[in-house]
């Protein structure tokens, strides 16, 4: 979490530009953003970018984000995960990992990133 008690920082990874606009568009007043269209990219974004949170869309053009979700972890990074794809819900349903069914409304996606900042705290 920011010491500084400015904005927390929130990495967005989404590779669908319009779904991608209208997450910026929605969070750009309550938290410093970081975005990435890919697992590349977002691995560059965690290492470089220090984020508080991870907002990560699973299926990504470079493959299913496992690797990027990995790298959160071992950086202590609360991730958020979403995804609008049946099969990868029922993967990554029963994990413990905060889960955003895609279509979804803005009030879900802050309450589901709160969940996710909580449960990090409780760790």
């Amino acid at each position: 979490m920011r010491a500084n008690n400015g904005p927390l920082r929130l990495l967005v990874v989404e590779d669908d530009v319009l779904v991608l606009c209208m997450l910026i568009e929605a969070l750009e007043e309550r938290y410093e953003l970081l975005c990435a269209r890919s697992c590349v990219g977002a691995h560059a974004c965690l290492l470089a970018g220090e984020p508080d949170v991870l907002l990560l869309d699973y299926l990504l053009p470079d493959g299913p984000a496992a690797s990027v979700l990995d790298a959160a972890d071992r950086l202590s990074v609360p991730a958020l995960v979403m995804t609008g794809n049946l099969a990868a819900l029922a993967e990554l349903q029963g994990r413990g990992r905060p889960l955003l069914a895609k279509p979804f409304g803005l009030s879900a996606l802050q309450r589901a990133l709160e969940q996710a900042l909580e449960a990090s705290v409780l760790v």
